[in-house]
């Protein structure tokens, strides 16, 4: 009897802390799969439905309708005059000179233009406007060695010009050059600077040739 009473009660000591360890692994094994649980999240709203894209003819309409307004229209209109007037002035100040000498009547209103352009109103140099009306190249003394050229430059212009530069080349009696000098207006004696519109001036220089064969000789007006 005593042996079945044994056998029916309470478990031993070693029996209960198995009891305990088993039981603590099971909740250790709970434990780790609640955390390898992936979380669950809400799903994803559905996107808002895009707006349709305006048609190309009602942008074009618009594009236009901004165009017309009459804000736009002014500002177009003001830089439209100011452009053009700008031009006139820039056309004055560069072409002033050959207009006045092709159309003389034109000088009228292109004075006023000139002032508010700032035009250069000095000397022009237009080569074309000046000629030489008389030349000579003489000896002046025995040796044949000096010689003084001597010329008249007319202003044939309808405006004052500037002085050009001289240039004299020598010739043999073959006529192949035996020298040639570029003279400055100072070099002929001129002390101005600039020759009025129809006048004339003298000019004149004594050079040494060191050549006694110089039989001729030609004149060239330019700018240099």
């Amino acid at each position: 009897m005593d042996a079945d009473a044994g056998a029916s009660g309470e478990p031993t000591g070693d029996v209960a802390a198995h009891a305990d360890v088993a039981g603590s692994e099971g909740a250790c094994a709970a434990a780790v799969t609640t955390a390898l649980e992936p979380a669950r999240s809400e799903p994803p709203a559905p996107d808002a439905p895009e707006a349709a894209e305006t048609p190309a003819f009602v942008r074009e309409a618009e594009r236009a309708a901004r165009w017309r307004a009459p804000e736009v229209r002014a500002a177009l209109a003001a830089a439209a005059l100011l452009l053009t007037g700008a031009a006139v002035l820039q056309g004055t100040r560069a072409f002033h000179e050959p207009i006045a000498h092709q159309w003389p009547a034109a000088r009228t209103w292109l004075e006023p233009l000139c002032r508010m352009a700032g035009c250069d109103d000095g000397p022009r140099r237009r080569i074309a406007g000046l000629s030489v009306e008389s030349s000579s190249l003489v000896k002046v003394d025995d040796r044949g060695h000096a010689m003084r050229l001597s010329l008249v430059l007319r202003n044939r212009d309808r405006q004052p010009l500037v002085l050009p530069a001289i240039e004299l080349t020598l010739t043999d009696v073959y006529g192949g050059i035996v020298a040639r000098k570029v003279f400055e207006p100072r070099e002929l004696g001129a002390r101005v600077a600039s020759l009025d519109a129809g006048a004339e001036i003298a000019l004149q220089a004594v050079l040494d040739t060191g050549e006694p064969r110089v039989v001729g000789y030609t004149i060239e007006v330019f700018y240099p």
